[in-house]
Protein backbone atom coordinates (compact mmCIF):
# COMPACT_ATOMS: atom_id res chain seq x y z
CA UNK A 1 0.00 0.00 0.00
CA UNK A 2 1.02 3.55 -1.06
CA UNK A 3 2.09 6.33 1.34
CA UNK A 4 -0.29 8.57 1.69
CA UNK A 5 0.65 12.52 1.24
CA UNK A 6 0.02 14.74 3.93
CA UNK A 7 -1.99 18.08 3.22
CA UNK A 8 0.74 20.24 2.88
CA UNK A 9 2.52 18.47 0.12
CA UNK A 10 -0.66 17.84 -1.84
CA UNK A 11 -2.06 21.76 -1.42
CA UNK A 12 2.07 22.30 -3.08
CA UNK A 13 0.86 19.90 -5.70
CA UNK A 14 -2.17 20.87 -6.84
CA UNK A 15 -1.33 23.71 -9.24
CA UNK A 16 0.85 21.46 -11.43
CA UNK A 17 -1.72 18.78 -10.67
CA UNK A 18 -4.65 21.06 -12.32
CA UNK A 19 -2.34 21.61 -14.89
CA UNK A 20 -1.70 17.88 -16.30
CA UNK A 21 2.11 18.79 -15.05
CA UNK A 22 2.44 15.86 -12.55
CA UNK A 23 3.44 11.90 -13.43
CA UNK A 24 1.47 8.96 -13.30
CA UNK A 25 1.89 8.11 -10.13
CA UNK A 26 1.71 11.40 -8.40
CA UNK A 27 -1.76 12.01 -9.82
CA UNK A 28 -2.97 8.30 -8.52
CA UNK A 29 -1.81 9.67 -4.86
CA UNK A 30 -3.24 12.37 -5.00
CA UNK A 31 -6.46 10.92 -5.72
CA UNK A 32 -6.27 8.70 -3.15
CA UNK A 33 -5.95 11.37 -0.88
CA UNK A 34 -8.78 13.33 -2.38
CA UNK A 35 -11.06 10.70 -0.97
CA UNK A 36 -9.71 10.43 2.17
CA UNK A 37 -9.00 13.93 2.82
CA UNK A 38 -12.62 16.36 1.96
CA UNK A 39 -10.67 19.34 2.84
CA UNK A 40 -8.00 18.84 0.43
CA UNK A 41 -10.50 17.73 -2.41
CA UNK A 42 -12.92 20.79 -1.76
CA UNK A 43 -9.15 22.90 -2.31
CA UNK A 44 -8.38 21.30 -5.40
CA UNK A 45 -12.73 21.61 -6.73
CA UNK A 46 -12.37 25.18 -5.83
CA UNK A 47 -8.94 25.91 -7.49
CA UNK A 48 -10.06 23.80 -10.54
CA UNK A 49 -12.79 26.08 -10.85
CA UNK A 50 -11.27 29.11 -10.77
CA UNK A 51 -8.59 27.75 -13.66
CA UNK A 52 -11.78 27.41 -16.18
CA UNK A 53 -12.48 30.54 -15.29
CA UNK A 54 -9.10 31.76 -15.50
CA UNK A 55 -8.92 30.15 -19.04
CA UNK A 56 -11.98 31.38 -20.14
CA UNK A 57 -11.37 35.31 -19.49
CA UNK A 58 -8.20 34.92 -20.96
CA UNK A 59 -9.91 33.24 -23.91
CA UNK A 60 -12.34 36.22 -23.77
CA UNK A 61 -9.61 38.13 -23.69
CA UNK A 62 -7.48 36.94 -26.61
CA UNK A 63 -11.09 37.40 -28.73
CA UNK A 64 -11.64 41.03 -27.66
CA UNK A 65 -8.05 41.82 -28.58
CA UNK A 66 -8.40 40.41 -31.97
CA UNK A 67 -11.64 42.12 -32.22
CA UNK A 68 -9.96 45.41 -31.64
CA UNK A 69 -7.04 44.72 -33.66
CA UNK A 70 -9.28 44.08 -36.50
CA UNK A 71 -11.35 47.36 -35.72
CA UNK A 72 -7.75 49.27 -35.63
CA UNK A 73 -7.18 47.61 -39.22
CA UNK A 74 -10.20 48.88 -40.01
CA UNK A 75 -9.56 52.28 -39.09
CA UNK A 76 -5.95 52.48 -40.19
CA UNK A 77 -7.19 51.30 -44.19
CA UNK A 78 -10.30 54.01 -43.55
CA UNK A 79 -7.56 56.56 -42.66
CA UNK A 80 -5.28 55.72 -45.51
CA UNK A 81 -8.40 56.12 -47.90
CA UNK A 82 -9.00 59.42 -46.63
CA UNK A 83 -5.36 60.50 -46.22
CA UNK A 84 -5.18 59.68 -50.11
CA UNK A 85 -8.69 61.54 -51.25
CA UNK A 86 -7.67 64.49 -49.20
CA UNK A 87 -4.18 64.33 -50.69
CA UNK A 88 -5.53 64.04 -54.52
CA UNK A 89 -8.56 66.72 -53.54
CA UNK A 90 -4.88 69.22 -52.29
CA UNK A 91 -3.52 68.75 -55.40
CA UNK A 92 -6.13 68.43 -57.75
CA UNK A 93 -7.19 72.12 -56.40
CA UNK A 94 -3.65 72.95 -56.52
CA UNK A 95 -3.21 72.09 -60.07
CA UNK A 96 -6.55 74.19 -60.54
CA UNK A 97 -5.26 77.19 -59.20
CA UNK A 98 -2.23 76.76 -61.23
CA UNK A 99 -3.76 76.50 -64.16
CA UNK A 100 -6.03 79.46 -63.85
CA UNK A 101 -3.26 81.83 -62.89
CA UNK A 102 -1.61 80.43 -65.74
CA UNK A 103 -4.28 80.45 -68.46
CA UNK A 104 -6.77 82.69 -67.20
CA UNK A 105 -4.66 85.65 -65.02
CA UNK A 106 -3.23 86.40 -68.05
CA UNK A 107 -2.07 90.44 -68.74
CA UNK A 108 -0.80 92.48 -71.96
CA UNK A 109 3.07 91.89 -72.60
CA UNK A 110 4.57 95.40 -72.95
CA UNK A 111 4.88 96.57 -76.52
CA UNK A 112 8.39 97.44 -75.75
CA UNK A 113 8.98 93.39 -75.71
CA UNK A 114 7.79 93.23 -79.01
CA UNK A 115 9.45 93.59 -82.49
CA UNK A 116 7.93 93.68 -86.06
CA UNK A 117 10.64 91.39 -87.95
CA UNK A 118 9.04 91.36 -91.48
CA UNK A 119 7.03 94.19 -92.81
CA UNK A 120 6.13 93.13 -96.49
CA UNK A 121 4.08 94.47 -99.52
CA UNK A 122 2.87 91.10 -101.21
CA UNK A 123 0.89 93.11 -103.66
CA UNK A 124 -0.88 96.37 -104.53
CA UNK A 125 -4.01 94.96 -102.00
CA UNK A 126 -1.90 92.66 -99.50
CA UNK A 127 0.42 93.59 -97.18
CA UNK A 128 2.54 90.88 -94.76
CA UNK A 129 4.27 91.22 -91.40
CA UNK A 130 5.16 89.41 -88.63
CA UNK A 131 5.32 90.20 -84.94
CA UNK A 132 7.86 88.14 -82.63
CA UNK A 133 7.96 88.79 -78.16
CA UNK A 134 11.10 89.43 -76.96
CA UNK A 135 10.14 88.59 -73.44
CA UNK A 136 12.05 86.27 -71.31
CA UNK A 137 9.01 84.53 -70.61
CA UNK A 138 6.70 82.10 -73.13
CA UNK A 139 3.36 83.72 -74.07
CA UNK A 140 0.53 81.67 -73.74
CA UNK A 141 -1.70 83.49 -76.13
CA UNK A 142 -2.29 85.87 -78.80
CA UNK A 143 -5.56 87.89 -79.44
CA UNK A 144 -6.56 90.77 -82.02
CA UNK A 145 -9.64 92.34 -82.81
CA UNK A 146 -10.81 96.18 -83.82
CA UNK A 147 -9.58 98.81 -82.58
CA UNK A 148 -11.42 100.97 -79.36
CA UNK A 149 -11.95 104.19 -80.75
CA UNK A 150 -13.33 105.87 -77.83
CA UNK A 151 -9.70 105.66 -76.85
CA UNK A 152 -8.65 107.91 -79.31
CA UNK A 153 -7.15 105.83 -82.02
CA UNK A 154 -8.79 103.45 -84.69
CA UNK A 155 -7.43 100.63 -86.20
CA UNK A 156 -6.75 96.60 -85.26
CA UNK A 157 -5.19 95.87 -82.52
CA UNK A 158 -2.90 93.07 -81.16
CA UNK A 159 -1.93 91.48 -78.22
CA UNK A 160 0.67 89.25 -76.86
CA UNK A 161 -0.81 87.87 -73.49
CA UNK A 162 1.46 85.71 -70.38
CA UNK A 163 0.30 84.76 -67.19
CA UNK A 164 1.12 86.10 -64.01
CA UNK A 165 2.84 82.78 -63.11
CA UNK A 166 5.00 82.60 -66.09
CA UNK A 167 6.90 80.05 -67.50
CA UNK A 168 10.86 81.44 -68.64
CA UNK A 169 12.28 80.52 -71.93
CA UNK A 170 15.13 78.69 -70.59
CA UNK A 171 12.68 76.18 -69.62
CA UNK A 172 10.91 75.57 -72.46
CA UNK A 173 12.28 73.63 -76.08
CA UNK A 174 12.95 75.44 -78.79
CA UNK A 175 9.80 73.93 -80.63
CA UNK A 176 8.03 75.40 -77.92
CA UNK A 177 9.13 78.98 -78.10
CA UNK A 178 8.67 79.22 -82.03
CA UNK A 179 5.32 78.34 -81.65
CA UNK A 180 4.73 81.13 -78.92
CA UNK A 181 6.94 84.07 -80.06
CA UNK A 182 5.74 84.80 -83.00
CA UNK A 183 2.68 86.04 -84.94
CA UNK A 184 1.84 86.48 -88.87
CA UNK A 185 -0.56 88.38 -90.52
CA UNK A 186 -1.90 89.46 -93.67
CA UNK A 187 -3.57 92.96 -94.40
CA UNK A 188 -6.08 92.67 -96.90
CA UNK A 189 -6.43 96.62 -97.61
CA UNK A 190 -9.21 96.82 -100.17
CA UNK A 191 -11.37 94.30 -97.77
CA UNK A 192 -10.20 96.00 -94.79
CA UNK A 193 -9.50 92.35 -93.31
CA UNK A 194 -6.59 91.31 -90.77
CA UNK A 195 -5.93 87.48 -91.60
CA UNK A 196 -3.92 85.20 -89.27
CA UNK A 197 -1.27 83.37 -91.10
CA UNK A 198 0.65 81.95 -88.52
CA UNK A 199 -0.14 78.38 -88.99
CA UNK A 200 0.27 78.83 -92.79
CA UNK A 201 4.00 80.21 -92.23
CA UNK A 202 5.38 77.67 -89.68
CA UNK A 203 4.31 74.42 -91.77
CA UNK A 204 5.17 75.73 -94.79
CA UNK A 205 8.63 76.02 -96.69
CA UNK A 206 10.05 77.94 -100.20
CA UNK A 207 7.23 80.39 -99.07
CA UNK A 208 6.38 83.09 -101.59
CA UNK A 209 4.36 86.03 -102.03
CA UNK A 210 1.94 84.46 -104.11
CA UNK A 211 1.32 81.44 -101.83
CA UNK A 212 0.80 83.97 -99.30
CA UNK A 213 -1.95 86.15 -100.70
CA UNK A 214 -3.68 82.90 -102.09
CA UNK A 215 -3.66 81.26 -98.88
CA UNK A 216 -5.53 84.74 -97.14
CA UNK A 217 -8.11 85.02 -100.34
CA UNK A 218 -8.84 81.35 -99.19
CA UNK A 219 -9.43 82.26 -95.36
CA UNK A 220 -11.45 85.52 -96.85
CA UNK A 221 -13.94 83.25 -98.51
CA UNK A 222 -14.79 80.70 -95.38
CA UNK A 223 -17.78 81.94 -92.85
CA UNK A 224 -17.53 82.82 -89.27
CA UNK A 225 -13.65 82.47 -89.63
CA UNK A 226 -12.17 83.07 -86.31
CA UNK A 227 -8.46 83.95 -87.70
CA UNK A 228 -10.01 86.91 -89.66
CA UNK A 229 -10.95 90.42 -88.17
CA UNK A 230 -12.37 93.69 -89.69
CA UNK A 231 -9.52 95.75 -89.88
CA UNK A 232 -9.20 99.69 -91.28
CA UNK A 233 -6.17 101.48 -91.96
CA UNK A 234 -3.97 101.07 -89.43
CA UNK A 235 -2.67 98.16 -87.01
CA UNK A 236 -1.34 98.38 -83.46
CA UNK A 237 0.71 96.37 -80.85
CA UNK A 238 -1.52 97.40 -77.90
CA UNK A 239 0.63 96.45 -74.46
CA UNK A 240 -0.39 96.98 -70.62
CA UNK A 241 -2.54 99.77 -71.29
CA UNK A 242 -3.93 102.08 -74.51
CA UNK A 243 -1.38 104.47 -74.26
CA UNK A 244 0.92 101.36 -74.83
CA UNK A 245 1.29 101.11 -78.06
CA UNK A 246 3.68 99.96 -81.01
CA UNK A 247 1.96 100.98 -84.57
CA UNK A 248 2.94 98.23 -86.91
CA UNK A 249 1.43 99.45 -90.21
CA UNK A 250 -0.59 102.26 -91.65
CA UNK A 251 -2.14 102.78 -94.87
CA UNK A 252 -0.05 105.13 -97.23
CA UNK A 253 2.97 103.07 -95.73
CA UNK A 254 5.70 102.55 -98.70
CA UNK A 255 7.18 99.33 -97.60
CA UNK A 256 9.67 96.39 -99.51
CA UNK A 257 8.10 93.75 -101.55
CA UNK A 258 8.19 90.38 -100.40
CA UNK A 259 11.50 88.79 -100.77
CA UNK A 260 10.09 85.51 -103.35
Amino acid sequence: MREDLNCEIVKDLLPNYIEGLTSEYTNEVMEEHFEKCESCKKTYQLLSVKGAENENLQKKNIDEVKELKYYMKKVRLRNLFLGVIIACLVLGGSYLLYDNLVNICNYNEPSENTEVTELYQLNDNYVYFNLRSKSEYLISAMTFGPGKIDKGYVGTEIHFLRPVIGKKLSKVSEEEKELNLEASFVIDIENKKLIDVGSFIRTNDNITAEKIINYAKNKTTEKNNIDIVNSDSKVYYIGRNDDDKLLIWEEGMELPKYPN
